[in-house]
């Protein structure tokens, strides 16, 4: 993911080499062309991916709520609407074409991410239960210790990924 930036009021970007600073109206573009894609079954590797992007470029609270829509009136509200919209756009570049058609009506990057989550929930659910009875069930058989440990190992990372 690569950033660029667009300021919404006179420039105040410094760059000193190592440091980018952008000024507080400046509406950052994600370049999400080299992400994972989301797909019917990669949905925690894809939240986890998106999430990490959001929080780093402090822009979660968009799509969290906490950084709620400004009335229309207000100076910021332009800023906000650009904002928001590059990032519900991020969002739809990041999923497979198949998911896009489930984003059709929604407005702002809050309602595709929670549409997101919801869409993914019962099949999230379902696959944290069979997780759960697979690592209850593990068994060494003839396997190797190092083998036995991988599986066990690579059940409880899948496990840890979604409840992310």
């Amino acid at each position: 993911f690569l950033p660029s930036t667009m300021s919404s009021t006179a420039p105040s970007n410094t760059n000193n080499g190592n440091t980018f600073v952008v000024g507080t109206n400046t509406v950052i573009v994600l370049n999400t062309q080299h992400s994972l894609k989301l797909t019917n079954t990669n949905y925690p590797a894809w939240h986890v991916q998106m999430n990490a992007l959001f929080i780093g470029y402090d822009l979660s609270g968009f799509i969290d709520g906490t950084k709620p829509c400004p009335a229309a009136t207000d100076s910021n509200f332009s800023y906000w609407r650009r904002q928001d919209q590059l990032i519900l756009h991020a969002i739809i570049t990041s999923v497979d074409p198949s998911i896009i058609t489930a984003l059709g009506t929604v407005k702002t990057s809050q309602q595709a991410w929670e549409t997101l989550k919801k869409m993914f929930a019962s099949k999230t659910r379902a696959r944290i239960m069979h997780l759960k009875e697979r690592l209850s069930r593990f068994n060494k058989g003839t396997s190797t210790i190092p083998v036995y440990l991988q599986g066990i190992k690579a059940v409880a990372d899948e496990l840890a990924l979604i409840n992310t």
